[in-house]
């Protein structure tokens, strides 16, 4: 039997029983998970590819030499799903019967009633005073699932499941029992990303299916999908000087075309050092060092969070390997596998590989993250070589919640890839040329800027060229905008996007209160801003002074909702009178000519 593959077959012929320890979550899945997979296996078994493995994922184990028993460090869900199927299925099958091993295949510590629950089940006991009701329904599931097939089709299934679902096993070495805050640690970091068999789990498997160089392309994987921090982990002695040069000299090794496995002992050189979690967290790795770990203080209060996903990244990967120049549906992550299993042919993998290594070093180091810190948000850039360094970001803030990711950041990774030194300038400069020309280098007619049909999009580049404008030192002088000083300017220049798409009437629309003005005025480009939903519930129809009193307060605070609105503010000399169709007329020209001087090209590069 090869160790590291496990079907149920072999389980039952080795007699391998496995211990699940109390720090294991209890039995997660779903009904709805273990429908899907009873349909994947129905699918797969029944297709083209019905005489080879279904591969259900990764566990982690370690051998107890005392009791010879493997202690299941990850993939409790897999395994406790098999038993629930032998559960079912030995009605049919003696072969799952001899899985199933009257309830002793699996020992959950200090959970026996969960094991009586299962073996109670087998039986045909219902009437116990104790029922787990996750394995209930996912019983429920599995036996209406087998009770629907004709008898034919049953007992093919059953047996296809028997002998072709099959668990990669991966051994950690018996030191980790000698060290339980390891073996703990070790379980987190495996366990970080959810409860259930994602897509991309799936995925991780089956792509590596037949490669030769499997632990190399495990390396690559679980580098990749670790998003909760940059590939390179910042010292706490490293200057972030330093910690920049890191990622510099990592990025010019991709215009080297070095082999990706020299890109893989570059990351292991970096003085920064490699984030030992992501290290820890990839199951071929046959020997992992044994370490104490503190587990004081784990979670910090600020926390940083990148723009993509993982299956979006996977499938923006995907997109950029096959030259695909994917829209929305090819981006849709509830199809990442038929994605990849109608694109990628088993020869590409190993290219497709150095292709997501490469796209994740360019979105550490040129692409914004998220910090949120409580209930502020705000947004760090590693590449900053200028003071254009604070304009891409801003810039790059404004795609984020403007445009779908998949779409800015792949001209950004084909250009940085492109040239041997990008710079913040040149970037900055390629990305305001490509959103142009996405849209069609023209402001709207102002018809189309109207509260019915206006498009969002409109008020994101608007706020962007508000805030460049009026913090660039040449060109903020006091004959633009008198009124544009002191806590308005401090605000202007503190100002963040947010994923704000609550479009606000000054002027509102219920007017009992309020001045009457035509509808064309209250409707108008002019007499509108985006705010969020919650601070537009809470303007509702309220009288225009009532308005500029909470603003007032954001702009004392620093945390303006809308700059648009600011000007509002301001081209109404601050005062609710002076919002009139007039003033708000004027208003709308003025951001209309900064809208359309935004689409002059500020130089070539």
């Amino acid at each position: 039997m090869n160790s590291n593959r496990y079907t149920p077959a072999n389980i039952a012929d080795g007699k391998i029983r496995f211990f699940i320890p109390l720090y294991q979550r209890l039995f997660a899945w779903s009904a709805n998970d273990v429908d899907r997979l009873l349909k994947d296996l129905e699918h797969h078994f029944s297709g083209t590819e019905k005489d080879t493995p279904y591969y259900l994922g990764i566990i982690t184990t370690v051998t107890d030499k005392t009791t010879d028993k493997k202690i299941l460090v990850d993939g409790q869900q897999r395994l406790t799903v098999l038993m629930l199927f032998a559960v079912v299925f030995m009605k049919y099958s003696e072969n799952w019967r001899a899985f199933f091993d009257g309830g002793e295949r699996i020992e959950l510590f200090a959970r026996k009633e969960d094991s009586t629950y299962l073996r109670q089940l087998a039986e045909g006991i219902t009437d116990g005073t104790y029922v787990n009701e996750r394995m209930k329904q996912a019983y429920d599931v599995i036996k209406r699932f087998v009770d629907r097939l004709e008898d034919n089709a049953r007992h093919a299934f059953i047996d296809s499941t028997f002998y072709q679902t099959m668990l990669f096993n991966s051994a950690l070495p018996d030191s980790y029992l000698r060290n339980p805050e390891s073996l703990n640690r070790y379980f987190e970091v495996m366990n970080s990303a959810g409860v259930s068999l994602e897509p991309h789990e799936v995925l991780k498997v089956k792509l590596l299916k037949e490669q030769p160089d499997q632990q190399l392309l495990l390396k690559i994987w679980n580098l990749c999908s670790d998003f909760s921090r940059p590939l390179i982990r910042k010292q706490e002695n490293v200057s972030l000087e330093d910690y920049r040069e890191s990622y510099r000299n990592l990025f010019y090794t991709l215009s080297k075309k070095e082999p990706v496995f020299r890109i893989v002992d570059r990351l292991k050189e970096i003085p920064a050092n490699i984030n030992a979690e992501s290290e820890k967290s990839i199951p071929a790795i046959a020997e992992i060092p044994t370490e104490q770990h503190r587990f004081d203080n784990r979670f910090e209060f600020k926390e940083e969070r990148s723009v993509l996903s993982f299956p979006e990244f996977l499938l923006l990967a995907l997109d950029i390997f096959k030259k695909q120049s994917g829209e929305w549906a090819f981006h849709r992550v509830d199809k990442l596998n038929e994605r990849f299993t109608e694109l990628l042919r088993p020869e590409e993998v190993p290219a497709f590989y150095t292709e997501m290594l490469k796209l994740r070093i360019v979105l550490d180091y040129f692409v914004i993250r998220r910090t949120v810190n409580g209930t502020d948000s705000d947004y760090s850039l590693l590449f900053a070589d200028t003071d254009h360094g604070e304009r891409l970001m801003q810039y790059e803030a404004m795609l984020h919640v403007s445009t779908p990711a998949y779409e800015w950041i792949k001209p950004l990774y084909e250009y940085v890839l492109s040239t041997s030194r990008p710079d913040a300038a040149s970037l900055l400069v390629r990305l305001k040329k490509w959103d142009d020309k996405k849209h069609k280098n023209k402001v709207p007619d102002l018809q189309a800027l109207r509260y019915a049909t206006v498009d969002r999009y409109w008020f994101w580049r608007l706020d962007y060229y508000l805030w460049e404008t009026y913090t660039d030192p040449e060109r903020a002088d006091s004959d633009r905008e008198p009124l544009m000083e002191g806590a308005a300017l401090d605000a202007l220049k503190s100002y963040r996007f947010k994923t704000n798409r609550s479009i606000e009437h000054l002027h509102p629309q219920n007017q009992r209160k309020n001045d009457t003005w035509p509808d064309t005025n209250i409707d108008s480009f002019g007499n509108l801003a985006m705010i969020s939903q919650s601070f537009n519930s809470r303007q509702s129809n309220d009288e225009v002074h009532v308005k500029f009193s909470r603003l007032e307060t954001q702009i004392r605070n620093r945390a303006l909702q809308s700059l648009k609105l600011l000007f509002m503010y301001l081209d109404a000399k601050r005062h609710p009178d002076e919002w009139s169709p007039e003033s708000c007329a004027a208003h709308e020209h003025k951001m209309i000519a900064i809208l359309n001087e935004s689409f002059a090209p500020p130089c070539d590069s």
